[in-house]
């Protein structure tokens, strides 16, 4: 699953089974509210990523309940970049 968003000052796009990405981008910032900024992105894509594994293996989910919790990750990732994009 891809997430892309453009900012302000970036495009980014966020990869969500490749996490290094997350990662690296987290070790380049010097400041410390843009680094809880990406770890709340990085605990919001495992969240979604096991949702996401839940569907493919048919857990009993109603597909409207899967759809709603990848949508609400897809929201709060955009929400956590455009704040990440204000503080630099």
């Amino acid at each position: 699953m891809l997430i892309h968003s453009e900012v302000a000052s970036q495009k980014l796009h966020i990869d969500f089974d490749d996490k290094s990405s997350i990662r690296h981008r987290m070790a380049k910032s010097a400041n410390d509210e843009v680094r809880k900024l990406f770890t709340e992105i990085g605990c919001i894509m495992e969240d979604a990523s096991l949702v996401a594994l839940m569907w493919r293996d048919g857990d009993g989910l109603n597909p409207r309940a899967r759809l709603q919790s990848l949508s609400d990750a897809h929201a709060e990732i955009g929400d956590l970049l455009a704040r990440i994009d204000r503080t630099g």
